[in-house]
């Protein structure tokens, strides 16, 4: 979730059904069936009903069939071409290493892997990655194998 967004998951918040409706859409596209990582203690599934809280009004997630670059809707059956591209160009104007982006896929797989060279690297290669999974549609399984098969 992007940091501006937090806030609306804050107890204060004054809209408490927009709080409850956030907590549990971003429980079920991060969590409910295909994890992104192990959830933090903090944590967890609000159990709520999204169909009774919203009383059926929708909330609109990112398909998985389209993505969104550069302002413009990409299909989410890029070519392999155009999707490696993208990665490049998305490590390029982040700064970020290739092995930063390795570890990354490696730590939210919950696998063993080297350490990052300090706390605020390993957010940044996480956030990169993560972009990079949004801009591509690619999952952790099939990034991991892109970066370590992708020529530099």
């Amino acid at each position: 979730m992007p940091f501006w967004a937090g806030m609306l998951t804050e107890q204060q918040h004054p809209y408490h059904e927009l709080e409850e409706a956030v907590r549990q859409a971003a429980w079920d596209l991060f969590f409910r069936n295909d994890p992104v990582c192990t959830p933090p203690d903090c944590v967890t599934d609000p159990g709520r009903d999204l169909e009774t809280i919203l009383r059926g009004q929708p909330i609109r997630i990112l398909d998985r069939r389209t993505i969104h670059a550069g302002g413009r809707a990409v299909p989410y059956n890029a070519s392999g071409e155009d999707t490696d591209a993208r990665i490049r160009e998305i490590r390029r104007t982040s700064g970020q290493s290739w092995s930063n982006l390795l570890k990354a896929v490696l730590s939210l797989q919950g696998q063993p892997h080297e350490p990052f060279g300090t706390r605020k690297v390993q957010a940044t290669a996480k956030s990169t990655l993560r972009r990079i999974q949004r801009e591509t549609g690619l999952d952790l399984a099939a990034l991991k194998r892109r970066l370590t098969e992708m020529p530099r």
